[in-house]
């Protein structure tokens, strides 16, 4: 064991940190440092985090040159406002009462916005419909059922009043054909019909409660990291790529474009799935190199303490994180993760949860529904997720159809209804990058640090792993950092 590794042991069994900075002042001066007094005094210090400083008091080394890498750091003071956290005001409903309700819920918040698009004050209910009155009719409902044929739609559309067939024709309009085509099934749209003398609707317009750009910005170069999917505890988290990361954030880096981008980075935003987790699918424990959920967080947090102390960093747990599997979810259990609740550097939020840094509007969501895309919706693969993710801002809801794989919890308020404005989108999840721009919008898919899996293999899932977007919140442009390059 060299000395390194010594003293690694010994600050484990201890409980304390030795910052990235720290370490690579002692791997620089190894030959000068007696190990075993510097463990020593260590043990009379009562600091969780051994800094630079620390070690230099302890060792009274002033003539050794320290890298200018802090200095280097802007002072940019945190401004985040938690705008809607619906993880933290989970309710303990039952089943069909709270699901009615919810849906209710979704109706009455996104009936608004599609009635200011149809320029109307209220819908004609789909009950009262006849030709004895007129015509044209402006309706808003649920999409209860879906058939679609090569030139034609069948629709059931429900409202407060019943259901109806609707007929959506592509020899009518092209692009409502394929708008209805992607919406997902449990959607809210407004629709523009006439009505026949067979008492068939057939639709002419479509209107959806698009999520609107928030169009908000900073007057300064600030810059937000967004990452995901982490997976640590797996054999496939890329741990070398993972560490030389954070040696940048700490501005260990020959490019100086970079290093004038990380020094003025004030934040860090994890879009869930920071570790493997236990039992998430099958076999899982074949690919595992932690195999107990609270070690895999106290590795987890022992790569993350070492990111710089000014970043702020906002958390979000995914579904392999410890918290229930219905959306939406609470934060990440403090039981098995107390180590970064007792760290003010971390936000713990739920899954989905709506934030503001500077102005600058995000969603912050794990993803879970985009993969039911791939199913549910034709032509929607893991190759152009950007369109995906545009689904869900159009019909502004996380995980709109119930009862697919994206578990939806019994809540009597429907919480997963997107903002009515957004600047940023960013999920995760599904392992690939991805960056896109809808209506001024810019959608994020985060990507992985963890390899292709078997159960990735066998289900064709090809990650993108070790690519990280870097967010410049004034101007919305993104700078992609590879680290498998």
């Amino acid at each position: 064991m060299d000395k390194l590794e010594k003293l690694q042991k010994a600050l484990d069994e201890r409980g304390k940190i030795l910052t990235l900075e720290a370490e690579e002042y002692i791997r620089k001066n190894i030959d000068k440092i007696d190990v075993s007094k510097l463990i020593e005094k260590i043990d009379e210090t009562k600091d969780l985090f051994i800094t630079v400083e620390i070690l230099e008091m302890i060792l009274e080394k002033t003539e050794v040159e320290i890298t200018d890498v802090i200095d280097r750091r802007e002072k940019i003071e945190a401004k985040i406002k938690v705008i809607y956290d619906p993880g933290k005001k989970i309710t303990r409903g039952t089943g069909f009462n709270e699901y009615f309700s919810q849906f209710q819920s979704r109706y009455k918040k996104l009936k608004t916005p599609i009635l200011t698009q149809m320029k109307i004050r209220s819908p004609d209910f789909l009950a009262t419909l006849s030709l004895e009155k007129k015509e044209s009719y402006n309706i808003i409902g649920i999409v209860y059922s879906k058939k679609i044929t090569r030139d034609r739609i069948w629709l059931e559309i429900e409202d407060e009043t019943g259901v109806r067939r609707v007929l959506v024709s592509r020899g009518d309009s092209e692009k409502m054909y394929r708008t209805i085509q992607e919406i997902p099934l449990d959607s809210v749209i407004g629709l523009k019909v006439i009505l026949t003398k067979t008492d068939l609707l057939i639709a002419k317009e479509v209107y959806l409660p698009s999520v609107q750009p928030n169009n908000g910005s900073v007057d300064e170069d600030i810059f937000a990291i967004l990452t995901s999917d982490i997976h640590v505890g797996s054999e496939k988290f890329l741990e070398d790529e993972f560490k030389a990361f954070i040696d940048i954030l700490n501005g260990y880096t020959d490019d100086e474009r970079l290093r004038t981008i990380i020094s003025r980075t004030k934040y860090l935003i994890i879009a869930g799935d920071i570790v493997d987790g236990i039992g998430v699918f099958p076999d899982q424990e074949k690919e595992l190199l932690i195999t107990d959920i609270r070690e895999q967080y106290k590795e987890a947090y022992r790569l993350l303490s070492k990111i710089p102390q000014d970043i702020k960093i906002i958390m979000v747990p995914g579904n392999h994180d410890a918290t229930r599997k219905a959306l939406p979810q609470p934060p990440i259990s403090e039981e098995y993760a107390e180590e970064f609740y007792k760290d003010e550097r971390f936000l713990m939020l739920g899954n989905p949860v709506n934030v503001s840094l500077h102005g600058v509007n995000m969603y912050i969501y794990h993803g879970d529904f985009l993969q039911d895309t791939f199913t549910l919706i034709p032509g929607i693969t893991q190759n152009n997720l950007d369109k995906a993710m545009q689904i869900l801002l159009q019909v502004r809801h996380a995980a709109p159809t119930f009862g697919v794989s994206t578990r939806i919890g019994p809540e009597p308020i429907d919480k997963l209804v997107l903002p009515e404005k957004l600047d940023v989108f960013h999920t995760g999840h599904i392992h690939r990058i991805s960056v896109g721009n809808y209506n001024n919008i810019l959608m994020i898919n985060s990507g992985t640090w963890q390899k292709q899996t078997k159960y990735q293999k066998a289900n064709g899932y090809e990650p993108t792993p070790g690519i990280v977007p870097i967010v410049n919140l004034k101007t919305k442009k993104v700078v992609l950092l590879n680290l498998l390059e």
